[in-house]
């Protein structure tokens, strides 16, 4: 599980440092009784300089800016990365809101999988998580559909609830709600 979250960690670090703009922001209906908000985003980088022998690759990022990361063991066919190839990094984040109050205790679950690229191919993996927690509202306005959730870690989220919610009025503020997540990390390598 630590190497899961290592990968997570390096690459939306690296996603950082190159700067990348959200491509995309949207709410889509689920259901009558939620709301989705997703967020992708995606960035494609140039092998720069490679060293095998450290597993360390120089990416060049589209505003030219560099990053020089190490590539651990469970990355297989390192080995075919080559300088000027294109390395596309893409996060998805997806957040669903459901109408549904909790019952009590808190509810946390949590399962992650993780994709790697058979032997002989090109380097490519995905990390996905997903799962459920119980958030308190902290303020809602029913006007604009906008919501501030205190998550169990105590970080804050802002969210717009879809008109699909038709329940959004029996929400309020101090109430205990249901949101479900998904988290996904893929990097691919192709040649330019």
């Amino acid at each position: 599980m630590k190497q899961v979250w290592a990968v997570v960690v390096v690459l939306s670090a690296l996603i950082v440092l190159l700067e990348m703009p959200a491509m995309a922001a949207e709410m889509k209906a689920q259901d009558g009784s939620s709301g989705i908000k997703t967020e992708t985003t995606s960035i494609t980088s140039t092998v720069e300089k490679i060293d095998y022998q450290t597993r360390t690759v120089l990416l060049k990022g589209p505003k030219g800016d560099l990053v020089e990361m190490q590539v651990g063991e469970e990355a297989r066919n390192f080995d075919q990365v080559k300088k000027g190839d294109l390395v596309t990094i893409e996060n998805s984040q997806s957040v669903a809101l459901e109408v549904q109050k909790a019952k009590g205790e808190q509810v946390t679950s949590e399962t992650t999988t993780v994709t790697r690229a058979k032997p002989g191919e090109k380097p490519a993996g995905t990390v996905k998580t997903t799962g459920i927690m119980t958030v308190r509202v902290e303020a809602i306005n029913y006007a604009t559909r906008e919501a501030t959730l205190k998550l169990a870690d105590g970080s804050i989220m802002n969210i717009t609830v879809g008109p699909q919610v038709k329940r959004l009025d029996e929400v309020h503020k101090g109430d205990e709600v249901i949101v479900r997540y998904t988290t996904t990390v893929s990097i691919s390598v192709k040649k330019p």
